[in-house]
């Protein structure tokens, strides 16, 4: 179970009863308890039931556990379970079982993605399970009807999180760690923060105003209970975040909150949050910043923890990819409300769309002119401050994007990165699924071979090892479309 929590995969302990119970041993290696469907049916009527249901709901609190109750096929054990603290449910009380036809785009996307991930739901002939019943209906029936991209507003002040948390205080800033969390985990926590807070500060040409107050949660169910209780945010909404996020920021409260099972291993995301809460200091907290902007700004700057130049060639190439097809533009990634939907429809990609749009603009203003499109936008709004410096609408923008941004590559390029005595390198900027020609020479070297771009118009190869040191040509052609450069073995 540790090797298949450790590629990313959520545990869930299956069918639990009053006899099981629930240690602390236990809930260490587990994300999600599921109450059995036999004790949830007997919750209402009978006692004893009861309160063994309510005390593993209890005990899953405490132990920073998210608990699903199996079997849900009313409304009055619905409604008993919200009192008992509950907020996963599972069964026929909010729809019966449905094929994946019988579902909309939207209905199809939140059950595989935000239930998917927190309460184990399957499509087809079972049950689809539900996140928050009486929130559900509201919440798909109108998608993008709340923040839902990772800069958030939160009514009022953060509150307690409903679990027990370590409090640690690095630089002037109040660290709060879920306390199921070891010392290594405030090592990296702290280490990240010492890194990232002069650096972004330095990267926008401001300070924060305010110290940011940091969340860490252990795991995907903890973070999306803490997003409920300590901030207000929506149960779907808060699903959807944790199934697909490493943090999300609270600019308004300047607070971040980290998702530790789904960040990458230097916690780059902690510079990414703390970018969104920055930005929105200065432009002001009520400024509406367009959500293309806001994510690219905040992806731009968490990727310069670590420089990867095949990350990066994907990610510019995917981009051009899909402006070429139209299957994308800036207008689709503009409302925060439609965020986590829009990206999902795109795999995840919008992040490498908007990190392209806010280098372009970069590219026309340099670093100080984007800190003073985001001052002036404090006191005149986004879009007159982007009119301003820009000389164009945000629509002007928009339309020109998919030339600008095939314009400043210039046409394919090949990027490389050396390690363990080899190079990998990768062609990009081709057209998706395009046939592609290689050709390898050096002294005494010679190899050719036909291959293909992927869908986001990239080949990636590895080369050394067992070639003799020197210098090589690599030149990659489609049709007319040529990218070549020269790797050093």
């Amino acid at each position: 179970a540790r090797r298949v929590a450790a590629l990313g995969a959520r545990i869930a302990l299956d069918d639990v009863s009053r006899a099981d119970g629930l240690s602390r041993a236990v809930a260490l290696e587990i994300d999600e308890l599921k109450i059995s469907r036999a004790l949830i049916r007997r919750a209402v009527a009978d006692t004893e039931a009861g309160l063994a249901a309510r005390g593993l709901i209890e005990a899953a609190r405490d132990l920073g556990v998210a608990v699903v109750a199996v079997g849900v096929e009313d409304t009055i054990t619905s409604e008993w379970l919200v009192r008992a603290g509950c907020r996963l449910a599972q069964g026929y009380a909010v729809s019966l079982p449905l094929a994946a036809t019988d579902v909309s785009p939207w209905r199809r996307w939140a059950a595989r993605v935000t239930f998917g991930s927190i309460s184990l739901a399957a499509l087809g002939a079972t049950p689809v399970a539900v996140f928050a019943p009486h929130a559900i209906a509201q919440t798909i029936s109108s998608p993008g009807g709340a923040t839902t991209c990772c800069s958030l507003q939160a009514p009022g002040a953060a509150h307690d999180t409903g679990f027990a948390m370590r409090q640690v205080v690095v630089d002037g800033m109040h660290v709060y760690i879920e306390a199921s969390s070891g010392d290594d985990v405030v090592a990296r926590v702290s280490a990240a923060l010492a890194r990232d807070v002069p650096t972004v500060q330095a990267d926008l040409g401001a300070s924060f105003e305010h110290a940011p107050d940091v969340y860490v949660f252990a795991s995907r169910g903890s973070f999306a209970l803490g997003l409920q209780n300590a901030f207000g945010q929506r149960a779907t909404d808060a699903a959807a975040l944790a199934a697909a996020n490493g943090g999300v920021a609270f600019p308004s409260q300047s607070a971040i909150a980290i998702n530790l099972v789904a960040a990458d291993n230097d916690l780059s995301v902690v510079r990414h949050e703390l970018t969104h809460v920055l930005a929105h200091q200065i432009a002001g907290a009520t400024t509406d910043i367009p959500a293309w902007f806001d994510e690219g700004l905040a992806t731009r700057e968490q990727h310069t923890v670590a420089a990867d130049p095949i990350r990066d060639a994907r990610d510019e190439s995917a981009t051009l990819a899909l402006l070429r097809t139209g299957s994308v533009s800036l207008r689709d990634l503009t409302s925060a409300g439609d965020w986590t939907m829009a990206n999902a429809q795109l795999g995840g990609r919008g992040y490498a769309v908007a990190a392209e749009a806010v280098r372009i603009i970069t590219h026309d203003l340099g670093a100080d002119g984007v800190h003073s499109l985001l001052v002036r936008a404090h006191d005149v709004g986004f879009a007159q401050a982007f009119g301003e410096a820009t000389g164009g609408s945000l629509e002007d923008f928009s339309n020109a994007f998919p030339a600008r941004a095939a314009v400043l590559h210039g046409g394919p390029w090949i990027a490389q990165t050396a390690g363990h005595g080899q190079l990998t390198w990768s062609a990009a900027g081709f057209a998706a699924d395009a046939p592609l020609h290689v050709a390898v020479d050096g002294q005494g070297y010679h190899l050719e071979f036909d291959a293909r771009a992927d869908h986001d118009g990239t080949y990636s190869a590895i080369f050394g090892g067992t070639v003799a040191s020197g210098t090589y040509a690599v030149k990659v052609t489609s049709g007319t479309m040529r990218a070549e450069t020269r790797l050093a073995v």
